[in-house]
């Protein structure tokens, strides 16, 4: 691959990505590492495509590669938290969260809203309520990418949790109907796993199973 290649090669496997087809996604991801190592953003698409395709050690791989090239990145440490978190290593999927925010924008629903369900399930009451205080701004973030149709069906996601954390039950389910309606199977079945946890959790487990039932399969 030439260099004139590179940005469009990103650029298609990006868009393979937001489409679901994380097969053709890797693919491409891989050509560019392969060409050109020390493009962080291709070994952040490589992480995340290999985690969505069951790869999770993969993932982990590629994306501390990604973050070796650009600590700065607050969605490679948003994805390595995913891959953290799916694999029940719950600790260290919060200090990823906890590290995206730090290197990035305090109310990026990304790591934001991962963060709050993450110290949900680990019972940590400190980094649930230092969470809480950037609810504002990530449900402002929420409420105008959805006005906008931007981030869709993750504005609906995020505003739907933030809700959630919120006590606002209704307005909850009602968003996360409403992303449900947007969504592609895979993207209600990532969801699902999230809710699934704090189902198991004393706090938060009777609300969740309610959100459950509109998540159902």
């Amino acid at each position: 691959m030439e260099d004139k290649d590179l940005d469009a090669t990103i650029a298609r496997a990006e868009a393979f990505a937001a489409a679901g087809d994380f097969e053709a996604s890797r693919t491409l991801f891989t050509r560019v590492t392969v060409d050109f190592p020390d493009v962080a953003k291709a070994s952040k698409g490589l992480g995340v495509a290999e985690n969505k395709l069951g790869a999770p050690e993969e993932a982990e791989r590629h994306l501390l590669r990604a973050l070796e090239l650009d600590s700065s990145d607050a969605d490679a440490w948003s994805s390595l938290g995913g891959v953290h978190f799916a694999a029940g290593r719950s600790h260290e999927a919060l200090a990823c969260y906890e590290h995206a925010l730090a290197v990035g924008d305090p109310g990026d629903t990304f790591p934001l809203v991962n963060l709050l369900a993450t110290a949900a399930v680990l019972g940590d009451e400190a980094a649930l309520e230092e969470a809480l205080h950037s609810l504002p701004d990530g449900m402002r973030r929420c409420v105008a990418q959805i006005a906008e149709g931007v981030n869709v069906p993750w504005c609906y996601y995020d505003l739907g949790t933030i809700l959630f954390f919120e006590g606002r039950q209704t307005e909850s389910e009602q968003h996360i109907r409403a992303a449900v309606e947007r969504s592609a199977p895979w993207q209600v079945a990532a969801a699902r796993f999230t809710f699934e946890r704090l189902a198991e959790t004393k706090r938060f487990g009777g609300r969740a199973r309610a959100v459950l039932a509109g998540l159902a399969p």
